[in-house]
């Protein structure tokens, strides 16, 4: 098993549990496959203890199971992904209606600042950063911590089709005009606006996940 990072020699279980996440999230470790503690001890270069302590850490963020086999990487539902994204929907939904009203000014900059750079954007690992923390400043705009905490749950669970999706033909071009869409909510201080624009948003991203579900191999 190839990895892409060296693993250092302090802070093993955390180092381990994010390249493992990694691993799962883009599909170098499919659905239903085993994980064996030793094997991966062994191509990672470090003790079993490190292995096991993520593999549990992983399962405990449901992207690890375990069955009569041992520990698997998790299989993941259509229903449980558009779920997720419904949950989502409604966070952002409420944490931009209030947000836009009085959004602070340093996370509407950095807001501009991102829609930006989006069409330009090359590197797709670059794109879902800035996608990815685009969302998170729709939730932050509120000041509410539990829409915050409630929108990161849902945002694990759906992890894999957001680096999957990215990936799909048009999809960025897309998803750079909802994000200005979005934007022009929050600047005009339009909830009304704003709630159209991520309803139609996230909308249009359960459409691209149900439309490619066999693609992604889950």
């Amino acid at each position: 098993m190839d990895t892409e990072r060296v693993i250092e020699k302090t802070n093993y279980q955390t180092q381990v549990y994010n390249l493992l996440e990694n691993m799962i999230i883009h599909g170098k470790l499919k659905p239903g496959q085993r994980l064996i503690a030793a094997e991966l001890a062994v191509s990672l270069g470090v003790s079993r203890s490190p292995v096991r302590e993520a593999i549990v850490a992983l399962s405990q963020d449901r992207l690890v199971d375990k069955n009569g086999n041992g520990w698997v990487v998790s299989k993941v539902s259509l229903q449980d992904i558009i779920e997720s994204y419904e949950v989502r929907k409604l966070i952002e939904i409420h944490a931009g209606e209030q947000g836009c009203l009085n959004c602070p000014p340093d996370i509407l900059d950095e807001m501009k600042t991102i829609v930006n750079e989006l069409d330009s954007l090359v590197e797709l690992e670059t794109f879902r950063e800035k996608d990815r923390r685009f969302h998170e400043l729709i939730v932050l705009s509120a000041g509410n911590k539990k829409f915050y905490e409630v929108f990161l749950w849902a945002r694990r669970n759906i992890r894999w089709c957001g680096y999957l999706n990215i990936e799909i033909p048009g999809r960025r071009e897309q998803t750079a005009s909802e994000h200005r869409a979005i934007l022009k909510g929050f600047l005009n201080r339009d909830p009304d606006y704003l709630k159209k624009a991520i309803q139609s948003h996230i909308s249009s991203v359960q459409k691209t996940v149900t439309n490619n579900w066999d693609k992604y191999g889950f």
